[in-house]
Parts: structure tokens; sequence; C-alpha cells
């Protein structure tokens, strides 16, 4: 660093201004007091003054100079950087000055995704193709959305009574344990229960599909815009994902059937639409 005044920072190297500033905060400026107080990106804001008149360093010079942080009582400020420091999170994204180096795991994972090998077609000669082509195909698409739709409803209400039998032998027997024994021997009951139908869900996705985990919706996402993940559409996906969403909901947890609901049709979907299944055949 070669030189320093009281608005703006000068330096000799450019690697220098790098590091002085690699732990500027975005999003309270006055946090790093060194940067803050002299960051020239900021037009020479001062830290302990507003950026009018000469005064700025005494933060109560210069015309229209407002006060700073160091205004605050000095107990105030130090416990406010305190409690700051306490929560703050390490920066998610590395620099790019470092080469990020991919572990076996990272690469056996990344080997797995890669792209769909097609490309939307819309040449002139397919609009050409498309314009001559009878309703009849129109009407076809239809009929399969149509179908589609009425599968993944059929399913929604398998699951909603399959919900709705665990909840209910679940939460009856509990009834029946307050009333005829007492709360601790009912609590107990509930909890055990639950318990088992997470642990019976958890098993059933790592043991058998994998891939049926979590709600299923940035999958799909992610299938849509171009990424071709493995075995996420193919029959044990989806029974493996009607189970364990049966199972986890019933169990109490804070989750719902909305998300996997949508994964289980998309899978239906491209059942339906294929006529056939990769995993039967």
């Amino acid at each position: 660093m070669a030189s320093s005044g009281a608005e703006t920072l000068t330096f000799s190297d450019p690697r220098e201004y790098s590091r002085f500033y690699d732990g500027y905060d975005d999003e309270d400026p006055y946090v790093n007091g060194a940067a803050a107080a002299h960051d020239p990106l900021l037009g020479g804001m001062n830290r302990r003054g507003g950026g009018g008149g000469s005064g700025g360093e005494s933060g109560s010079g210069g015309g229209g100079g407002g006060g700073g942080i160091d205004d605050e009582p000095g107990t105030a400020n130090s416990w406010r950087r305190a409690w700051r420091a306490l929560f703050k999170k390490g920066n998610d994204v590395e620099s790019a000055r470092v080469n990020h180096n991919f572990t076996p795991e990272e690469r056996a994972k990344l080997a797995n995704v890669e792209s769909i090998d097609y490309l939307a077609p819309n040449s002139a000669t397919y609009r050409k193709w498309l314009a001559r082509q009878p309703y009849r195909r129109s009407w076809d698409r239809w009929v399969m959305m149509g179908a589609i739709g009425v599968a993944t409803g059929l399913v929604a209400h398998l699951l909603d009574t399959m919900i709705g039998l665990l909840a209910g032998f679940k939460y009856g027997i509990t009834r029946w344990l307050l009333q005829y024994t007492n709360v601790a021997v009912a609590w107990l009951f509930n909890v055990t229960v639950s318990v088992l139908l997470v642990v019976a869900s958890s098993m059933a996705v790592i043991g058998w599909a994998p891939e049926a985990q979590g709600s299923g919706v940035p999958e799909v996402m992610a299938y849509l815009n171009g990424c071709m993940l493995p075995k996420l559409f193919n029959v044990a996906t989806l029974v493996v994902k009607f189970l364990s969403c049966g199972l986890v909901v019933a169990s109490g947890l804070p989750v719902g059937p909305e998300g996997p609901l949508l994964h289980i049709g998309a899978a239906i979907g491209a059942a339906l639409s294929q006529g056939h299944s990769t995993t039967l055949g």
C-alpha cells in the first residue's frame, strides 16, 4: 500500500487493492471500517462522517457532512459488530483467482448428468410439414393430456387415502391410550409410530430409489431445461415416491404431498406418452 489519505487510498500494486477489499461487506459498507472509510468506489465516503466538506474526518465539520457510525456509543457499536460477526457466513462463491479441483465424489456425480441430445425442431421444412398434418394429431394430444391428468388424479386420491389410513390409525390409538392409560404412554406410542414411519420412508428411498428423494420439483425443472437425469421417471422411482411420500406425511412432519405429486405426474406423463417403460419394457 503506497499512501493513505483522509478520504481515499492509493495502491502501488493492484494485488494490494484486491487483498485490502477481500473482506468488504456489500450489504453493510460500515462493517469493515477501513474499507468503508476509504473506498474510492463509493466516492471517498468517510466512515466517520458524511461526504460534505473538509471536516468529514471528525464527523462534525464540512457543509452538509452528516454523522457516521462512530457517533454511536462505543459499547453499542462494539456489540453490534460482535453480533454481526457471530452470524456472518463465509463467501459461498469461490474467487475467480482460485481453481476449483473436483473431488472423486463430485466427478462421479457429474458423470451421471448429461444434456438432452436433441434440439427443438423449428426449421422451415418442419413448419411446412406440421401445417399439412390433419387435426387428428391435435386431438390425440388433448386425449393424451386428459389421460395423464386422470391418471395423476387417481394416484393423488390413492395417496390421500393412504395418508388418511395411516394417520387415522396412529391418532386413533393415541386417543384411546389418552382415555384409558396416561399421557406418557400415549406420547411414547405417538412418537414411536412417527419415527418408524420416517425410518421406513428413508430406507425405501436410500435402498431402492435414491432418485425419489426430496420433492422432485427441482429435478423436473432441470429436465425441462435440458438436463438428462438418469432414472428420474422410471417405475421404481414412481413407486418409491408414492410410498415414501405417504409414510412421511402420515408421520406428522411438516411436509406435504404437493411437490411429490408433481414428480409423480411427470413420471406418469413420461410413461403414457411413450407407451412403454424403460424399467418394465
